[in-house]
């Protein structure tokens, strides 16, 4: 997109490797960023699209031990076991195909504890730790099963497996989720950008069939390959005002009376996307940034300079 902006031109590169100052610097997937050259002295304003430590945020398996890290050392502050404030972090364990791992034995313990409470055998969604585009992503029946998908993947590849969200909040029967757009400045603030959108899926939500992609990825590359792409919605999305209008809608069909029920049995009140939604949408952008951007790559702490405050920014 850069070929269409008269404005810029690339950087030279001297014989020796090094580039001249610049002004914007763009690194490709598992391109890494010299950080130490950056930003360029005497350059006015210098630019990147990469997060220093993106890596803890954006692989699914540093973001998922990452979060825990964080709750629990809020849990330790707080001096307290509630885990209200952190219950949208999801039950997750990262693992390692062909190995006996600290984190397979809890998962195993935790099927356990499971079929022992609720007698069930539970619904999980199994995803590489390095993947986007809903590829390689599976929801399988039973813990049982997730060891039987790790079988078959060669030894060290790494998953991350979170317990599923057999009831989740639908809109017109059908599953969502919600694109939100951030920016991140160098003082450690985050802009959340108030125009983002949701994203649908062509059929209704069952758990009839867990390898029916139609169904459960919301995932945009996997949802415009279908029959039914754009039959709902145009291209399968909402805008936040569209979606308030479909959860209007959908409460009160679900209160209209039908013969086992009458239209004074509420079935709960009503979801206020401006009010209560969006709210906590930019606590958990703060809070997973928060969790994330402070790791360096060995594990260690940084410290960001500035505590990480959600600002939406219509």
């Amino acid at each position: 997109c850069l070929d269409r902006r008269w404005w810029w031109r690339p950087a030279t590169i001297y014989a020796s490797g090094n580039i001249v100052p610049h002004h914007l610097r763009i690194g490709l997937n598992g391109q890494r960023m010299d950080w130490s050259r950056f930003p360029f002295h005497g350059v006015s304003l210098s630019m990147c699209n990469r997060l220093r430590n993106n890596r803890e945020a954006c692989v699914k398996s540093r973001l998922a031990l990452n979060l825990r890290r964080w709750v629990y050392a809020r849990k330790r502050e707080n001096n307290s076991s509630n885990g209200e404030a952190y219950d949208w972090v999801p039950t997750t364990f990262v693992l390692h195909a062909g190995r006996d791992t600290s984190e397979l034995v809890a998962f195993r313990e935790h099927d356990v504890k499971r079929k022992k409470d609720v007698d069930d055998a539970g619904t999980w969604i199994v995803k590489p730790e390095a993947s986007n585009r809903g590829r390689g992503v599976e929801v399988l029946g039973s813990a049982q099963d997730v060891e039987q998908h790790l079988a078959c993947h060669k030894t060290n590849d790494v998953f991350v497996a979170q317990v599923y969200l057999e009831s989740p909040l639908l809109v017109f029967g059908r599953k969502f989720d919600i694109r939100v757009f951030a920016l991140v400045t160098p003082d450690g603030n985050c802009y959340v950008y108030k125009d983002s959108y949701v994203r649908t899926c062509v059929s209704e939500y069952t758990l009839e069939d867990l390898g029916d992609k139609a169904v459960h990825l919301t995932n945009d590359a996997v949802q415009q390959r279908l029959p039914g792409y754009g039959t709902h919605e145009e291209c399968n999305k909402m805008s936040f005002q569209q979606f308030q209008r479909a959860l209007d809608d959908g409460r009160r069909e679900s209160l209209e009376p039908t013969e086992d029920t009458s239209a004074s049995a509420d079935t709960g009140a009503r979801i206020d996307f401006e009010n209560h939604v969006w709210p906590a949408i930019e606590r958990v952008t703060a809070e997973a940034f928060r969790a994330t951007l402070g790791r360096g790559a060995d594990g260690g702490t940084r410290k960001i300079t500035q505590d990480l405050s959600s600002k939406s920014k219509g």
